[in-house]
């Protein structure tokens, strides 16, 4: 191939043997894809939060990046008590008495979360948010009717809906500033990934979308 073009991948053989082959092809670049994603979500998710175990030494020992993301997982679902593999070695879980168990030799420790206190440039949020820099609560604010923000957003879910006839009631905004910072990381992560693939900085596409569901879970949800 040229070296200016797209990468190609060319399979020669039997009917049969091309169709193994590119399902075979399909599923690494699938798993490839997988890891970059795990990947990005570890470093988003350790830049805000840290999960820590207690030594025998009264020490707090943070997790490696990839238990500090089951972590957060597991928090997001609502899941008090999980199994945690690490160096082969599985502890279960109980987030409502904060502690692990050691599967084999039953000893349990104190767990703990924590909040990364980052130094540097500070967490720009949306200008539009009630807070600026010291956002550290989640708040949900009623969006003006009479204001822009309402307009925008209502005209773009009207517009998601096609032809269905629909009723806004209300709009209202969720601030939760950890979700915020945990999306900005992520966000910084793709841009430099993008960037070194494409050679240019504006590499990420942000778009509104949105997503439906029963009013039950919608405050476990912010």
């Amino acid at each position: 191939r040229d070296s200016d073009s797209d990468p190609e991948i060319h399979v020669a053989g039997t009917k049969e043997d091309v169709k193994d082959t590119l399902i075979e092809i399909s599923k690494f670049f699938s798993e490839k894809m997988r890891e970059e994603r795990d990947e990005v979500a570890m470093e988003s998710v350790s830049s805000v939060v840290v999960w820590k175990w207690k030594d025998n030494s009264n020490q707090w020992q943070p997790y490696d990046k990839k238990s500090n993301l089951e972590f957060e997982k597991a928090l997001a679902n609502k899941k008090k008590k999980f199994k945690l593999t690490v160096n082969n070695a599985e502890f279960q879980i109980d987030l409502d008495k904060m502690t692990q168990k050691d599967s084999s030799s039953r000893k349990e420790r104190s767990i703990i979360r924590e909040e990364v206190q980052k130094e540097g440039p500070v967490v720009e949020y949306p200008s539009n948010w009630t807070c600026n820099t010291e956002c550290d609560t989640v708040s949900v604010v009623a969006v003006n009717p009479a204001g822009d923000e309402y307009a925008t957003v209502s005209k773009d879910f009207m517009a998601s809906m096609g032809e269905q006839s629909v009723t806004i009631k209300k709009i209202e905004r969720v601030e939760n500033p950890v979700l915020f910072r945990q999306y900005a990381q992520a966000r910084e992560l793709l841009a430099k990934t993008r960037a070194k693939e494409l050679q240019n900085k504006e590499a990420v596409l942000e778009v509104r979308g949105f997503h439906g569901t029963s009013g039950g879970p919608i405050h476990h949800i912010i």
